[in-house]
């Protein structure tokens, strides 16, 4: 081969088993970087935790360390440049340092450098390294990986358009005249959340080029909330899950041009979505009202990273998983891509049904139920939704026992606040959080995993006395 152009590097990555529909071009940076001629994601969704293998020219009067350095927010932990000092190179990227060369050569040599190190360069070996080596560092051996860059790179996501929401919600206060610290009425509490973030939704699924959106104009809000409600299933009346009054159009649709400007989101994960939510839609009246806090995603992937090995072990057909408090599905999401990674061959072909009948979840607060909607829908584009998400308060009548009994996972980081006298269900522990826990360890089944964030009164509480006696007789505890 005389000169390497990205279509036939691409072929070469299909050698070491990066699929030709996992292949993607021209993909545009949230950062407004470089655009990334061919980008091999491990598998779908397409975005920054599935990003792989990034193949770019070197611009002319540039190095390759610089283009390497300009194309961090591209989530791919390998990138291969070509027309450097060499033919070819493969440096290993970072989010924090320099990226770092590991190989280089002739036209003639790449083929069989990429199948020599195919080991740690195939797609299963790069996604697995990205999420859990950080947990399993020592087993992944994954040398070319930097194991924080992904986290590093997703909150640098998060952070940004966390930033540009709270810049709309900041410019719709100033033009209506409402105010944070007297305080406003719940219904444009409500509204002045979810109205951008309906519109932040709307771009990120036509940025992943999702069909119906292609080509939607943000600034029609009645086609927009109604082409986003019919795609995730919303269950909300009415003829669009957020209605707009005469007097917010002009406002609002300021903020749909300030969204619209941003720049592209197509490789949007949804743990990023999960730092917007936890900085700028949580609001104190939220946490207060319902016992909401936020989950890191590292927690996450932690937890998830510790389980993995057990539930691996489960039969494919059970793997069913319930999230209490279920906020922005943050344990959802990362519960369905670990049943994705571990789902058998054969059941490629009924995976949307499969997964669909194995992740439910319960929250009281509506406008979390709907992000969470959103952000397994984004975990699994472009599908439509179908979850199994109820609005609902947990604890009354037999929510918590019949959700628990048909599942064989539990993962949740449940409400740490006390019941007040009034709404204490008959015969339930005082704190919320310890009656999640006594609700799992009388009703999951036999051979189920939990995992929960709780907080550390729960270890020497007299309440939870019978609890951890239960939990001591009857379990194996991993961690804690």
């Amino acid at each position: 081969m005389s000169h390497l152009n990205p279509e036939n590097v691409a072929e070469q990555l299909k050698g070491i088993h990066f699929a030709a529909e996992h292949i993607a071009s021209d993909v545009h940076l949230w950062d407004g970087g470089l655009t990334i001629p061919k980008l091999a994601y491990c598998r779908a969704p397409h975005d920054l935790r599935s990003a792989g293998i990034a193949v770019l020219n070197v611009p002319i009067g540039g190095t390759s360390h610089q283009a390497v350095g300009s194309m961090k927010a591209s989530g791919a932990p390998v990138v291969i440049t070509l027309g450097g000092i060499h033919d070819w190179e493969l440096w290993r990227q970072s989010f924090s340092s320099s990226p770092r060369l590991e190989g280089h050569g002739d036209s003639r040599r790449l083929g069989g450098f990429l199948r020599e190190n195919q080991s740690i360069l195939n797609p299963d070996a790069i996604y697995r390294a990205k999420l859990w080596g950080r947990i399993e560092p020592q087993s992944l051996k994954s040398e070319l990986i930097d194991l924080s860059y992904l986290s590093l790179v997703e909150r640098g996501l998060g952070e940004k358009v966390a930033g540009l929401l709270e810049n709309c919600f900041a410019s719709l206060v100033e033009e209506f005249g409402w105010s944070f610290k007297v305080g406003m009425s719940p219904s444009h509490a409500k509204w002045l959340v979810q109205a951008p973030f309906w519109l932040l939704a709307a771009k990120v699924l036509r940025d992943k080029k999702v069909s119906g959106f292609k080509s939607i104009d943000l600034a029609d809000f009645s086609a927009t909330f109604g082409k986003l409600a019919k795609h995730y299933q919303s269950k909300q009346s009415g003829p669009s899950p957020v209605m707009v009054a005469k007097y917010q159009e002009k406002a609002l649709a300021e903020v749909a041009r300030q969204i619209g400007r941003f720049p592209s989101l197509e490789l949007m994960s949804t743990e990023a979505l999960g730092h917007i939510y936890e900085s700028a839609i949580i609001n104190r009246e939220t946490r207060k009202r319902w016992g909401t806090h936020s989950t890191p995603v590292w927690l996450i992937d932690y937890m998830l990273g510790r389980l993995r090995p057990l539930i691996a072990e489960m039969p494919s057909e059970k793997r069913r998983v319930f999230e209490p408090a279920v906020g922005h599905g943050g344990f959802l999401v990362g519960a369905l891509r670990v049943l994705d990674e571990l789902m058998p061959g054969n059941d490629r072909q009924q995976r949307k049904d499969y997964l669909r009948k194995r992740l439910s979840g319960v929250d009281i607060d509506d406008f979390s139920q709907e992000v969470a909607r959103l952000a397994l829908t984004l975990a699994d584009v472009p599908n439509a939704n179908g979850w199994s998400l109820e609005c609902a308060d947990m604890y009354e009548g037999d929510m918590l026992e019949r959700s628990i009994s048909q599942a064989d996972i539990v993962l949740a980081n449940p409400p740490f606040e006390n019941f007040s006298a009034d709404d204490r269900p008959k015969g339930a522990l005082v704190n919320k959080a310890a009656e999640v826990v006594r609700q799992t360890m009388l009703h999951l089944p036999r051979g189920g995993i939990f995992g929960f964030v709780l907080p550390q009164s729960f270890l020497s509480s007299k309440e939870g006395t019978e609890t951890r006696k239960r939990m001591l007789n009857n379990c194996d505890i991993l961690e804690v």
